[in-house]
């Protein structure tokens, strides 16, 4: 009966240290943020901000178009280069 007992408390303090803190992996509480453009107070889920405009995603838009860019510009230049060799 000892070693069941053993057994239970091992498996409790093996429980009790997997435990995660406490607020750990939760959101937090406010569901609000401020505008970085205007600074009035928006949902963290909008797309963009109703007072002023801003677009959350105007950075991404922004880089992925000069990815784009930067990419065809490349690979018509490695075009090119290799043009001379197909003679």
């Amino acid at each position: 009966m000892s070693e069941q007992n053993d057994a239970y408390d091992a498996y409790q303090d093996y429980r009790q240290e997997r435990k995660p803190a406490a607020g750990a992996g939760k959101k937090s509480a406010t569901p609000f943020k401020s505008c970085p453009d205007c600074g009035n107070t928006i949902s963290k889920r909008a797309l963009s901000c109703p007072h002023c405009g801003w677009h959350r995603l105007y950075k991404q838009w922004v880089f992925l178009t000069m990815l784009a860019i930067w990419s065809i510009i490349i690979s018509f230049a490695s075009i090119l280069a290799i043009i001379p060799f197909l003679k």
